[in-house]
């Protein structure tokens, strides 16, 4: 069967409308959110691809191989992902379940997702003091954090499209600012 861009998007929200219902039903956004990443970072690996979706072996030999090679890295949920899409031959779309899963967990689920950008590691206590400010009735937290060797000192907030710059060279540039 061809596939085209209309039916793996039609696919992809079929997917991701199932997760959605049962990460709901289980209330576990958060290890869907893992469970999804850790397939997302497998399925994209060229090396693993070209051995999970190599021409004549069957589905069964397919996900037997995906299982040995996803062992320890994707846990149940994420493999039993993976095998629908070995059956379906869809296997190259975990990408794009990943993303929609990002985009409808916040539009449609409980999910805020926050990246904290600094050049150190924040600690935990650090991390759970900017949670408990930035919460939201009813809603959850996910924090990413990524280093940024450029940022001198404090770090940089991006919640959606709103943006804190809390670096000392922006407190430097807003004293520069003030003085003029």
């Amino acid at each position: 069967m061809r596939r085209d861009q209309h039916s793996d998007r039609r696919r992809v929200r079929q997917y991701v409308s199932a997760v959605l219902e049962t990460a709901e039903e289980g209330d576990d956004w958060e290890d869907w959110e893992e469970e999804l990443i850790a397939l997302y970072r497998v399925a994209t690996d060229a090396a693993v691809r070209a051995v999970v979706t190599r021409p004549g072996a069957s589905a069964d030999e397919q996900q037997s191989d995906f299982d040995v090679i996803s062992e320890g890295i994707v846990g149940d949920r994420g493999r039993s992902v993976g095998h629908v899409l070995i059956q379906d031959g869809t296997f190259d779309l975990a990408s794009a379940l990943r993303a929609q899963f990002v985009r409808r967990s916040e539009t449609e689920g409980p999910i805020d997702r926050v990246t904290v950008r600094s050049a150190v590691t924040m600690s935990g206590a650090d991390l759970d003091g900017l949670r408990e400010q930035m919460q939201t009735q009813g809603r959850r937290m996910i924090f990413h954090e990524e280093l940024d060797p450029t940022i001198k000192g404090g770090f940089v907030l991006r919640h959606g499209d709103w943006r804190r710059d809390f670096s000392v060279e922006a407190r430097l540039d807003a004293l520069k600012q003030a003085l003029r």
